[in-house]
C-alpha cells in the first residue's frame, strides 16, 4: 500500500486566530499550490522555499516534503513546515500565520496548474536567454505576475515572471539567467530544451500593475532578469494609454555594457512616449569608457542600481509607486533607500522577491 495514503484528494483544515477554513486538494501537490488554486489567498511570496512567508504549523495529520534533497524533514504535530514545500500525505490541520483567511480577490487570476512545452531559446546575452513556453491551455494574468516552473528530472520549481503581458495568452517569456551549476541552466544552456516539456503553476505574485485603479507615476528598479515583469508592467501600461497621464522612471542594472539585454524595448518605449518614459542603464562594474551617446534615448550611469535610482529619480513618495525586480540583495537595498532616503510609504513599494 502507498505509504501516505490512497485517496487521490485530501481535507485540508486552516486555522487561523478567528476561525477555520476547510478545502480539498491532490496529495502529492504542495499545500499552498492547493490552497492557491482552491481560491484561498494564503500566505507567499517566493513559492519556491526560500523567503518562509508561507511558513505554517502542522497541528494534526501528516505532510511530507516533496524536495528531501533540499533538507527538508517531514515535521512532527505542532512543529513548522513551509506551505511551498510540504505536500499533504492524508487529511490534516495546519495552523497559518494571517490572521484570517478572506476570500480571493475578485480581480486577481485564480492560479491553475499548467502545462507546456519549450518552443524557442534566444540567447539575449552569454548568459541571459529569453525562454518561450507554450501552453496547453490559454490563462490570464496580471501584469508583474510570475509562474513556477517544474521540469522532469529536475527537483523543485523554479520562480519566473512574465516578460511580456497580454489580456489572455497561450504563450509564455520568460528571462532566465544562467547560474554556475544551476540545474536548470544546464538544462538550458547546454543541454538543449527545445520541445521539451515543462509544467508550471500560475499566476502568482503580489506586486501587480492595474492601468484602472492606478493613479501614480512609476519608479521601476531592476536588476538582471528582475527587468522581465518590469517590461511587462510597463507594456501593460503603454498598451492602455496610461502613460498619456502618468511618468515612469526605469532604472536597469547590468554590471557592464556588455550584459545589456532587451534595451531595444525599453528605447521603443521611450521614442513612444519621449516626455513621459525615462530610462536609466546602471552599470556596476563597468571598466571602460562610457559613451553617453552609444544608445540613443537611455541614459548610462555608473554604480548599483538602487544608488543610481536615487540620483536620477524624477519622483518622490508623494507621487509615485516603486515596482522592484532583481536579486535579493538588491531589492533589500532598494527597499531600504526608497523608505530612508526618498519618503515611499511601505505600501507603495512592490515586489515578488524569489
Amino acid at each position: 500500500m502507498d505509504d501516505i495514503g490512497t485517496k487521490n484528494n485530501v481535507a485540508v483544515t486552516l486555522e487561523t486566530a478567528t476561525g477555520t477554513t476547510v478545502f480539498e486538494m491532490p496529495r502529492r501537490m504542495p499545500v499552498l499550490a492547493g490552497g492557491l488554486g482552491a481560491g484561498i489567498p494564503l500566505p507567499y511570496q517566493c513559492s519556491t522555499g526560500t523567503c518562509g512567508t508561507c511558513a505554517a504549523t502542522l497541528r494534526s495529520g501528516r505532510v511530507v516534503p516533496l524536495w528531501p534533497e533540499n533538507g527538508w524533514v517531514e515535521p512532527a504535530v505542532d512543529r513548522e513546515f513551509r506551505l511551498c514545500q510540504f505536500a499533504p500525505a492524508k487529511d490534516c490541520t495546519i495552523r497559518v500565520r494571517k490572521s484570517e483567511v478572506q476570500t480571493w480577490p475578485p480581480s486577481q487570476p485564480v492560479p491553475t496548474e499548467l502545462t507546456g512545452d519549450v518552443r524557442l531559446v534566444e540567447m539575449l546575452t552569454h548568459d541571459v536567454a529569453l525562454v518561450t513556453v507554450g501552453l496547453s491551455n490559454a490563462i490570464t494574468f496580471a501584469a508583474g505576475q510570475y509562474c513556477t516552473v517544474q521540469i522532469q528530472g529536475i527537483p523543485g520549481p523554479r520562480a519566473y515572471s512574465m516578460a511580456t503581458f497580454s489580456n489572455h495568452t497561450d504563450k509564455l517569456q520568460f528571462v532566465i539567467k544562467a547560474k554556475s551549476g544551476g540545474k536548470v541552466s544546464r538544462w538550458i544552456f547546454e543541454e538543449g530544451c527545445l520541445g521539451k516539456a515543462v509544467r508550471l503553476f500560475g499566476p502568482l505574485g503580489h506586486s501587480t500593475f492595474d492601468p484602472v485603479t492606478f493613479q501614480h507615476n512609476l519608479v521601476c528598479i531592476a536588476g538582471g532578469s528582475g527587468i522581465a515583469p518590469i517590461l511587462a508592467i510597463l507594456d501593460c501600461a503603454a498598451n492602455t494609454g496610461y502613460f498619456n497621464r502618468y511618468c515612469a522612471d526605469v532604472f536597469f542594472g547590468v554590471r557592464s555594457l556588455r550584459d545589456i539585454f532587451l534595451v531595444d524595448r525599453l528605447v521603443a518605449l521611450h521614442f513612444r512616449y519621449p516626455e513621459s518614459i525615462r530610462v536609466v542603464i546602471a552599470l556596476s562594474e563597468e571598466e571602460g569608457p562610457v559613451n553617453e551617446e552609444r544608445i540613443p534615448g537611455v541614459t548610462l550611469s555608473r554604480g548599483l542600481v538602487h544608488a543610481v535610482a536615487r540620483r536620477h529619480c524624477r519622483f518622490s513618495g508623494r507621487d509615485a509607486v516603486a515596482f522592484l525586480g532583481g536579486p535579493p540583495a538588491m531589492v533589500d537595498a532598494a527597499i531600504r533607500m526608497l523608505l530612508a532616503e526618498m519618503k515611499f510609504p511601505a505600501a507603495r513599494i512592490r515586489f515578488d522577491k524569489f
